[in-house]
């Protein structure tokens, strides 16, 4: 693998979980049934962490009936790293991947930095990526851009300070750092970068946008607690300013018009939602395609 170390982070039942990455490449997400026969205490709905080039599989201790088979792929080149929304054939999961607050299209791949995040689909586990330095676990993070982190290292994070919390939801918190260099906590060197206006929004609004996809996913799996969740997190002040700081007057107005039925869902029909939602996604992705 080089000189650099990964690690990865994730959350269960509030308990904070590492796996140090062993090998250049690997996979997230349950096992095939033909890897499965090699595996102690094999469960079929756990997500592994899976090793191709060895064989080996550890278990996340997270179990999901939304995760694929090998949703995951991970190659490692030096100080690059390269995700794959993979699934059993190769062609990508059934659920989706989701980089850093951004649903990737179906098979596709991104690349991922210290304090990246993915998520196994709108129900998976989230993945923060940590690269090791002699002084802890590094983890970079953009000020004033929301960032979706496990919720045990955000509220660690939010009481030195690093990072205010917005939203938990599960066992994840969605946070803004805030702040400007780097940080010591715990194990942890977290950096915080400054960015301009516009790349600040175009993060912010893909952090919306991917939100929206995760509302409409959830309503339609009858997940209504979840769903809801969502919805209030959509209508945060974070995304209000972002929404209000472009210059498309329908826009402001569906948006404004979601924000209205968060107080009111339990009298909000779920089809005029779901309509509601995806015109709303169509207006923020047609002015990301103008503006990017």
């Amino acid at each position: 693998m080089g000189d650099v170390k990964y690690v990865l982070l994730w959350e269960v039942s509030g308990r904070s979980l590492r796996h140090e990455v062993m090998h250049n490449e690997l996979f997230i997400g349950r096992l095939p049934r033909g890897i499965s026969k090699n595996v102690k205490e094999y469960t079929p709905f756990q997500v592994y962490i899976y090793y191709p080039l060895t064989n080996e599989a550890y278990p996340t201790g997270y179990e999901s009936l939304t995760v694929s088979r090998l949703h995951a792929k991970l190659v490692i080149e030096g100080s690059s790293v390269l995700i794959k929304d993979h699934g059993l054939h190769g062609e990508g999961s059934k659920n989706g991947l989701i980089v850093n607050g951004e649903r990737l299209p179906r098979g596709g791949s991104a690349r991922l930095s210290p304090g990246s995040t993915f998520k196994l689909g709108y129900l998976g586990p989230l993945f923060t990526l940590l690269v090791k330095t002699p002084l802890g676990d590094a983890i970079s993070l953009i000020e004033n851009v929301p960032t979706h982190l496990p919720k045990t290292l955000a509220n660690e994070l939010a009481k030195e300070g690093s990072v205010k919390v917005l939203a938990t939801s599960g066992n994840e918190a969605l946070v803004i750092p805030i702040g400007f260099g780097e940080r010591r906590l715990s194990d942890y060197l977290v950096r915080t970068e400054r960015v301009s206006n516009d790349v600040r929004r175009s993060k912010t609004l893909r952090t919306l946008l991917c939100r929206i996809f995760d509302a409409i996913e959830l309503i339609m799996q009858g997940e209504r607690e979840s769903y809801v969740n969502v919805l209030r997190e959509l209508s945060l002040d974070v995304f209000k300013n972002a929404i209000n700081e472009l210059s498309d007057n329908k826009l402001k107005e569906e948006y404004a018009w979601l924000v209205k039925q968060v107080d009111n869902i339990d009298y909000v029909d779920e089809e005029t939602l779901l309509t509601r939602l995806r015109r709303l996604r169509k207006m923020i992705e047609d002015i990301m395609n103008i503006s990017i």
